[in-house]
């Protein structure tokens, strides 16, 4: 991990206050441009809208999904949680300790359709998803577990993460800015399930992410309170902050 990404430990950090940056194929460039000659369309849109209407199509159940049942890491081992999207700053939970971390061989990427908490089963959202890559390292925070209620931080953990199954519970190794290394429970994207969104572009993202709202509003908002809590962290990244005006201008657009 470059030195650059890697900040002294932060003891003032708030214990809810946990991000870390968006990677991956949400790198700038590479985007299908708008084709100002075509009244706004552009085969990135178009490509978007086949992209919405075929997760449309394989909505779900509140529940498991053929063939992709609970994939669980046994109570006794889980002490340490990795936060990298929203459990950065709504773990539900008071942490013992919040402490940077990175994690190796893993990026966040807005990987995951979301027809619930982010959008709906005729217009799902975009969420963000912890993916295997290999050369990567994904910033974000170590949130350690109180002993006393545990089992049921633990319950509740796996009844916001777990709704159809999208992800496998991992143990991982946690890379901490204090120097420590530590085993955490890290939610993980299941290749295959039908919420894996692949194969989109960024400008693909940001007009998806620009339509989308569910039950806890925009999903515009849940990228914009990721890039805020990465400032307060202190991590720039410029991917995320690409993504994010490219939703505004769609935005804009649809106005």
């Amino acid at each position: 991990m470059k030195g650059a990404d890697r900040p002294a430990a932060d003891a003032g950090i708030g214990r809810t206050e946990a991000e870390c940056a968006a990677s991956g194929s949400m790198a700038s460039g590479g985007g299908e441009k708008e084709n100002p000659e075509d009244g706004g369309a552009s085969r990135s849109g178009t490509r978007a809208d086949a992209a919405i209407s075929g997760a449309a199509a394989g909505r779900f159940s509140r529940g498991a999904v053929d063939g992709f049942g609970p994939v669980l890491v046994p109570d006794e081992r889980i002490e340490w949680v990795f936060a990298y999207g929203s459990l950065m700053w709504d773990p539900g939970f008071v942490p013992a300790e919040a402490v940077r971390a990175w994690l190796a061989g893993y990026r966040r990427d807005f990987a995951l359709w979301s027809h619930h908490y982010r959008g709906t089963p005729d217009l799902p959202g975009l969420v963000l998803a912890l993916e295997p890559a290999e050369g990567a390292a994904c910033p974000g925070m170590a949130l350690r577990l109180p002993e006393e209620g545990r089992a049921a931080i633990i319950a509740g953990l796996r009844r916001r993460e777990l709704v159809s199954y999208a992800y496998a519970e991992r143990l991982v190794t946690l890379e901490l800015a204090d120097g420590r290394r530590v085993e955490a429970l890290a939610y993980v994207v299941r290749a295959g399930h039908p919420q894996h969104a692949t194969g989109l572009s960024p400008d693909e993202k940001a007009r998806i992410i620009a339509r989308a709202r569910g039950a806890r509003g925009a999903n515009g908002d849940y990228l914009a309170n990721t890039l805020a809590h990465l400032g307060r962290l202190g991590i720039a990244d410029p991917a995320l902050a690409a993504l994010s005006a490219a939703v505004r201008r769609f935005g804009h657009e649809e106005e």
